[in-house]
C-alpha cells in the first residue's frame, strides 16, 4: 500500500463545481514530481460469504484481524525530497466493513467497497502542519464519492479447493486550499524535530492518491536474474510509443436490429508516455504514468471536449478510422485521443526480478470523440466518468538495451436493454433502441520504449528518397518519402515529404523540432543501429502559404511495419497503415 502526494500552491484555482475543494490541476507541482511512497505489508485477511441467492449471487466481509503490517519507506519526489514513513499499518474503519457481491456463475465482484485506515509517520506528520484539517489518520473510503476513486477484486479458485483473494483499491483526496481554521494548506519538509514537529511549505490545492494492491496468491513470473529490467528509481523518464501496438477501442456487443450485429471500432494513438518512478521499497519500485501528445507538436488540435475536468490534457492523437457494422452502418470515427484522468491517478508497483507490475494495472483514462458525445446526448445515463482499464503490465528489457512497457487493459460495461445509442449523424438522432441485454467492452493496449543504445543509422524509404505508395485503413491513397538521422546532431539532414491523394495536398518537411529513435520489440537490428523512428516537424502543405506541423511513425520492422502522418495533429490530414489482424497489435504482456 501507498500514497502519491501532489503538491502544489494553486491559490488562483477556481472550483470545478462550487463548494467542492480546488483539484490541484492548474499549478506546477512542486520537488519535480508526486512525492510517492510505497510499503509491503502482511497479515491476515478474513472473508466471510453469505448464503448465494436464487441468482447464485452471495455477499462478503472482508476484514483483517491484527491488522496488515508494513515495512518501513521513504516518501520521496525526483528533487530535492525525502521523508521517512515508518510504522507502516493497515486496519479496519471501526464500525464500517469491507464488503461486496459475488456472482457465483460468472465470477465478477460488483458493489465493492474497502474500507481501511493507513497508518504512518508520513500521515501524521502531514497533518500536524495543517491543524485546520480532521485529525488524522483519515478512514480511507474506497472507491470514494461518485468519479474519485476504483476498486476491483477477483476470487480465483486454487487446485486445492481454496480460494484466493486479490484487490485493488485506488482513491484520490483533495485537501483544497485552506483548513477550517482558514490557515492555507501545507507541505511538510524533511527538516523537523523527534515531535514529528517539521517545517512546511504553503501548498494550496495539494491532492492525496493512496492506493492499495492485495494478493493471497504467489507473484506470477520467473525471475529474470540479469535479464531484468534496470528502473531508474526516483526519476522522470519520456518513452516513445510504438504506434503498432499503442490503440484504444471498443468492441460494441450491441443488440440493436439497425446494426444486426456486433461492431469493434480501433484506432492507433501517436504520442508519448512519461513515467515517474517513485523510491524502491523492497523489491519492488512503484511508478505513475500519463499519456502526452506527440513530441514536437505545438497546435493545440485537436481540442479536448467540453465534458472533461479541469487539468485535462489531449493525451495521445488518433488516427481517422471507420466503425463498420454487420448491416454496413457506418461512424467515421475523427479527432480522436486518449486523454489521461487528471485525478484519478494510475499507479503501480514494478516486481524487480521479473518485471512484471504486481496484480494488475488500473490505468484511468477518457475516450475522446464525437460518437462518445453523442452517446451522453442521447442516452443521459451513459457513465461521465474515465474509464477504469485493467490488465496486465510489465517492464522487459529490450533488444538494444531498451526498457520496454506494455499494458493490455480493458473494461466491461453492461448497456441494458431500453438504453439508447447513437445513428451516424452529427448529432446522433433519431438514436437506435437496444432490444436487448448489451455490453460495451472498451479496450486499451500501449507499448512505449525509453532509453538503448544510441542509434546512428538513416532510416530512408529507399535509395535516392524513393517513393513509397500506400492505402490508408480508411482507402486514402497517399505516397512518402523519407530520409531521417537517427542522430539528432544530424537533424538538418532530415527530409520528408508526403502526399495525400484524397486531400489533394503535399507536405514539404523544412526543419524538425522533435526526434527518436527506437527499436521494436523483436527487433533484429544490429547495435547502434534502429529499426523505428518517431518524429516531429514544421513544412508547408500545398493548399496554403501557412506554416504547419506533422507528427509521424515509421517502424521498418520486418514483422511489425507500420506508418502514421498526422499533419496539425490530424485535423489536416491523417493516415496510418492500420494492421487488419488485432490480435497482432497486443502487447505480449500476459503469461510467459
Amino acid at each position: 500500500f501507498g500514497d502519491a502526494l501532489r503538491a502544489v500552491d494553486a491559490p488562483d484555482e477556481k472550483p470545478f463545481i462550487a463548494g467542492l475543494p480546488t483539484f490541484g490541476g492548474s499549478g506546477n507541482t512542486f520537488f519535480g514530481g508526486l512525492a510517492m511512497v510505497d510499503s509491503h505489508v502482511s497479515g491476515k485477511v478474513k472473508v466471510r460469504f453469505t448464503e448465494p441467492d436464487e441468482e447464485g449471487i452471495t455477499h462478503f466481509e472482508i476484514t483483517h484481524p491484527g491488522g496488515l503490517e508494513g515495512d518501513d519507506g521513504v516518501l520521496a519526489a525526483p528533487k530535492f525530497f525525502k521523508l521517512p514513513a515508518q510504522h507502516n499499518r493497515v486496519v479496519d474503519v471501526p464500525g464500517l466493513v469491507s464488503s461486496g457481491s459475488l456472482d457465483l456463475n460468472t465470477g465478477y465482484v460488483t458493489n465493492f467497497r474497502y474500507n481501511v485506515i493507513f497508518i504512518n509517520t508520513q500521515i501524521y506528520t502531514l497533518f500536524n502542519v495543517n491543524p485546520g484539517l480532521p485529525p488524522g489518520p483519515l478512514p480511507q473510503i474506497f472507491p470514494g464519492p461518485p468519479n474519485s476513486g476504483s476498486t476491483w477484486a477477483r476470487f480465483d479458485q486454487r487446485e486445492d479447493g481454496k480460494l484466493d483473494l486479490t484487490l485493488a483499491a485506488n482513491l484520490w483526496l483533495p485537501l483544497g486550499k485552506e483548513g477550517s481554521d482558514g490557515a492555507p494548506i501545507r507541505f511538510p519538509l524533511p527538516f523537523g524535530n523527534p515531535n514529528l514537529e517539521c517545517a512546511s511549505i504553503v501548498a494550496r490545492g495539494t491532492t492525496l492518491h493512496p492506493h492499495i494492491h492485495l494478493t493471497t496468491k504467489e507473484t506470477p513470473g520467473r525471475d529474470l536474474g540479469d535479464d531484468a529490467p534496470e528502473i531508474p528509481v526516483n526519476t522522470v523518464k519520456e518513452f516513445a510509443t510504438f504506434v503498432h501496438n499503442t490503440n484504444f477501442g471498443d468492441i460494441f456487443g450491441l443488440n440493436i436490429d439497425e446494426l444486426d450485429g456486433d461492431g469493434t471500432g480501433r484506432s492507433h494513438l501517436l504520442g508519448r508516455l512519461r513515467f515517474q518512478f517513485g523510491p524502491r521499497f523492497g523489491d519492488s519500485v512503484p511508478f505513475h504514468v500519463a499519456f502526452l501528445p506527440p513530441g514536437g507538436l505545438l497546435s493545440p488540435d485537436p481540442e479536448p471536449l467540453p465534458y472533461l475536468p479541469p487539468g485535462t490534457s489531449r493525451g495521445m492523437i488518433g488516427f481517422n478510422e471507420e466503425l463498420v457494422f454487420p448491416s454496413g452502418v457506418t461512424y467515421n470515427q475523427t479527432l480522436l485521443s486518449s486523454s489521461m484522468d487528471p485525478n484519478n491517478l494510475p499507479l503501480g508497483a514494478i516486481d524487480l526480478k521479473t518485471g512484471r507490475v504486481r496484480n494488475e494495472f488500473l490505468n484511468r483514462s477518457f475516450v475522446v470523440q464525437k460518437l462518445f458525445v453523442n452517446l451522453q446526448t442521447v442516452e443521459p445515463c451513459t457513465p461521465g466518468d474515465s474509464f477504469n482499464y485493467q490488465g496486465p503490465a510489465r517492464f522487459e528489457k529490450g533488444p538494444g538495451g531498451e526498457l520496454i512497457f506494455g499494458f493490455d487493459g480493458e473494461v466491461c460495461i453492461p448497456y441494458p436493454k431500453g438504453f439508447r445509442f447513437p445513428c451516424p449523424s452529427s448529432d446522433g438522432q433519431p438514436a437506435f433502441l437496444v432490444v436487448r441485454e448489451s455490453r460495451l467492452d472498451p479496450f486499451l493496449r500501449l507499448q512505449a520504449m525509453y532509453g538503448g543504445t544510441p542509434a546512428a543509422n538513416v532510416l530512408a524509404s529507399g535509395a535516392r528518397r524513393a517513393v513509397i505508395k500506400g492505402e490508408s485503413s480508411i482507402r486514402e491513397k497517399f505516397a512518402y518519402a523519407f530520409s531521417i538521422p537517427c542522430d539528432p546532431a544530424a537533424a538538418d539532414k532530415a527530409f520528408f515529404e508526403y502526399e495525400n491523394f484524397e486531400d489533394e495536398g503535399k507536405f514539404k518537411l523544412t526543419a524538425l523540432s522533435w526526434i527518436r529513435a527506437s527499436n521494436s520489440r523483436g527487433s533484429t537490428a544490429q547495435d547502434g543501429e534502429a529499426d523505428t523512428v518517431t518524429f516531429g516537424g514544421f513544412g508547408t502543405w500545398s493548399e496554403d502559404d501557412d506554416l504547419h506541423q506533422v507528427s509521424v511513425h515509421i517502424s521498418t520492422a520486418e514483422n511489425e511495419p507500420y506508418v502514421g502522418i498526422q499533419v496539425d495533429g490530424g485535423t489536416t490530414s491523417n493516415v496510418n497503415t492500420k494492421p487488419e489482424d488485432i490480435q497482432k497489435t497486443i502487447p505480449p504482456v500476459g503469461e510467459e
